[in-house]
């Protein structure tokens, strides 16, 4: 049979390492990071190769002013609250719906 401060101590245990499963160190997460970064840098273009004639030849595209490209948005067209109200309402019916279908499903 097991004392009190026996059990105590064998819960205090228990209890830290359930703490440091939950919270593990935060040195750990950063033991992926250099395989992580290397595994970004295996497509990376030759920069020393010369460019193609087709390269060297092609134009600069052509600047616009950003003055016409924004006036335009300017003519967009409000959209109507009571309509889109209604429409997300019935999206959101929709999804109740389809959540009561699912929670009734037999798990199997």
């Amino acid at each position: 049979m097991h004392t009190v401060s026996e059990h105590l101590f064998s819960s205090t245990r228990m209890l830290d390492a359930l703490r440091h499963l939950r919270y593990p160190c935060p040195m750990r997460r950063f033991l992926a990071l250099p395989f992580l970064l290397a595994a970004c840098g295996s497509a990376l273009p030759d920069l020393d190769a010369p460019l193609s004639d087709t390269a060297r030849d092609a134009s600069y595209p052509e600047l616009v002013p950003l003055g016409p490209l924004l006036a335009g948005t300017d003519t967009l067209l409000p959209r109507d609250a009571e309509e889109e109200g209604r429409n997300l309402e019935a999206r959101a019916a929709s999804l109740r719906w389809r959540a009561d279908r699912l929670r009734r499903m037999p798990l199997t």
